[in-house]
Parts: structure tokens; C-alpha cells; sequence
């Protein structure tokens, strides 16, 4: 027997860290990344031969790379480490470009539609995919909540009276599936998957993580993104709070 899509969606919310209660209501999103690059091995034997920066790996030594052949820095030895360079470089000149030949994709499982819109209204709408409401899986959804207990019981009321009317209007008198699922809630919990380049997740990361002018739920989207980023890229991505976020995270 196939598992039917809300139980899929529940099971995938999960596995990326987040929690679903009641088998209806997601009370935290699951975010995970999904895809990096890496150097190819001719890469690794060309920092073999050009013995620089030998404290950076991955995309860093690359980033440090193309500082490099900006300005064409290639002693045979540099008193700087490759750390040091690079924030030289990224840091005090401003040279953001030099990351941007690095890519990252995160899975943001189960957060709300209208969260979804603010997280591709900016550059993560570059390169995203997002579930559609043209699909059977909308049809009987999850639905995100937030803030106090108080105010996710509320919530939890409101979803449970839309539902009602839901349940009473046919997709054939509205016009079919994809117009009955878009008279659903802006809460209803959706898949995003957004992949960037490491320059832009630097960007975006500086004006979304911002308490000022951006939404609690996108702030804390993206600071779990920015941790997971960070982890994988500490010479590149920085943490959090070196963005703006100070707040701790659920």
C-alpha cells in the first residue's frame, strides 16, 4: 500500500530535523543541506604544485585561488596562512566574488507557503524548487505553526474550521484541483529546495538574517541554514550572529 502524502511529507519534515505534531501540524521546520561542490582531483594536485594555502580545503582553497589569480599573487611562499589571505581578500577588500564559484543547496521540509515566497523573493529564487499546488499531495496538507502555546492553539482552531469548509466545497464547483488547493491557507507547509552559489548565500545571509524588515520565521529558516552552511564552510560562511542573529535557535 502506497503511503499516503501527508505521512510522506511528515516522514521527510523528520528526517531533516524537524518535528510534525498530531500527524497535521509542523512546529518545526526540517532543514538539511543537500548538494556541495568539491574540487576535482586535477584541483588537488594543482595546490599541490603551488604550495599555498595549504591550511584551506574544498571550496575556501578555491575561493583563495581566484583571489590569487586576481591579482596574479603566486609567491613561492606567503607569510599570511591561507585563512588570513582569504579574509584579506572576502573581508577588507570587499572581494565577495572570489566564493562565488562554490554552491551549496538546502532543503527547507515543511515550512509555510508564505515563508516560502519571502525566502525566493530575493536571490534564493535564482535556482529553487518548490512544491506545486497543482498536485495531489496539496490536496490534504500539513500546516506550520508559530509563536506561543497560546497562539499556535488559536492556530490550530482556525486551520480546523478551514478545513471544514474545505471539506464541504468540491474542486469541480471552484474550477478543479489546482484552484481548490490555492484556496487553501498561507500556513500550509510546502518543500523548498534553493541551491546557490556561496557568494550569494553570503548576500543573502546579510540582509535576511537582519532582525529590521524580515519576518521571524524566514530569520530563523535561514540561521539554521546559515549553522549547517557554516559548518561546512568556516572560511567562507560565518556564523549567525555575524549577520545579525542573536537570537538561540529551537
Amino acid at each position: 500500500m502506497a503511503i499516503p502524502y501527508r505521512d510522506r511529507f511528515a516522514e521527510i519534515i523528520a528526517t531533516a530535523g524537524g518535528t510534525v505534531e498530531d500527524e497535521r501540524y509542523v512546529t518545526r521546520p526540517g532543514v538539511i543541506v543537500m548538494n556541495v561542490t568539491e574540487p576535482t582531483l586535477e584541483a588537488e594536485r594543482l595546490a599541490d604544485v603551488i604550495g599555498l594555502d595549504h591550511d584551506l580545503d574544498g571550496n575556501a582553497w578555491v575561493a583563495a585561488l581566484d583571489g590569487r589569480i586576481t591579482y596574479l599573487s603566486f609567491p613561492a611562499s606567503d607569510d599570511r596562512t591561507g585563512k588570513e589571505y582569504l579574509r584579506a581578500i572576502v573581508e577588507d577588500r570587499g572581494h565577495t566574488s572570489v566564493t562565488a564559484r562554490g554552491y551549496a543547496s538546502v532543503l527547507f521540509a515543511g515550512i509555510s507557503l508564505e515563508d516560502s515566497i519571502e525566502l525566493i523573493a530575493g536571490r534564493a529564487g535564482r535556482s529553487a524548487r518548490l512544491t506545486s499546488s497543482d498536485t495531489n499531495a496539496q490536496n490534504d496538507t500539513l500546516y506550520c505553526l508559530h509563536g506561543t502555546p497560546e497562539q499556535r492553539a488559536a492556530q490550530r482552531a482556525f486551520v480546523e474550521a478551514v478545513l471544514a469548509i474545505r471539506a464541504s466545497v468540491t474542486k469541480e464547483s471552484v474550477g478543479g484541483r489546482y484552484e481548490h488547493n490555492k484556496l487553501n491557507l498561507g500556513n500550509r507547509a510546502t518543500l523548498l529546495h534553493v541551491g546557490m552559489c556561496l557568494e550569494d548565500w553570503q548576500g543573502l545571509f546579510r540582509g535576511r538574517l537582519q532582525k529590521h524588515g524580515n519576518e521571524p520565521c524566514v530569520r530563523e529558516a535561514f540561521a539554521r541554514a546559515c549553522v549547517l552552511l557554516h559548518a561546512r564552510f568556516p572560511h567562507v560562511i560565518r556564523n549567525p550572529a555575524d549577520y545579525g542573529f542573536s537570537e538561540e535557535l529551537p
